[in-house]
């Protein structure tokens, strides 16, 4: 069954962004399953705090992924944008909008860090 189908576990078409969001930063025990995902600094946080990753690019900038890969084995690698989501107004409450930049505030710190070249190196990472 396929996440777009309203029986699919992961299904949020029912849900405005404030919903997902108040779902997503719930403190019930077991959040609802389509709302269980770690954040990104998570993701590539080593137990010892460190970021685990050598490299880290934006989504916009592929160019700069073609460009690392084609330059570490030799040969020219080309990106295409495939799996990109309709452009969609998402409102969120400002309340809401709050606690979330205060859950993520990390991930934000990452992302502006990312966002500032278009990659972040292990060299230039210092998150804590």
């Amino acid at each position: 069954m396929s996440p777009e189908h309203p029986n699919h576990k992961n299904y949020t078409g029912h849900l405005s962004y404030n919903q997902f969001v108040t779902a997503y930063l719930s403190e019930a025990k077991p959040r609802p399953y389509f709302a269980r995902f770690k954040n990104q600094y998570r993701f590539v946080q080593l137990r010892n705090g460190a970021i685990g990753v050598d490299r880290i690019f934006c989504m916009d900038r592929l160019d700069l992924v073609s460009e690392y890969l084609s330059n570490k084995i030799g040969r020219d690698v080309s990106i295409d944008f495939k799996n990109r989501s309709p452009k969609r107004i998402l409102e969120l409450d400002q309340k809401i909008k709050k606690k979330l930049q205060e859950h993520l505030a990390k991930d934000i710190a990452l992302y502006k860090a990312v966002r500032k070249n278009g990659e972040l190196t292990q060299k230039s990472i210092n998150m804590n």
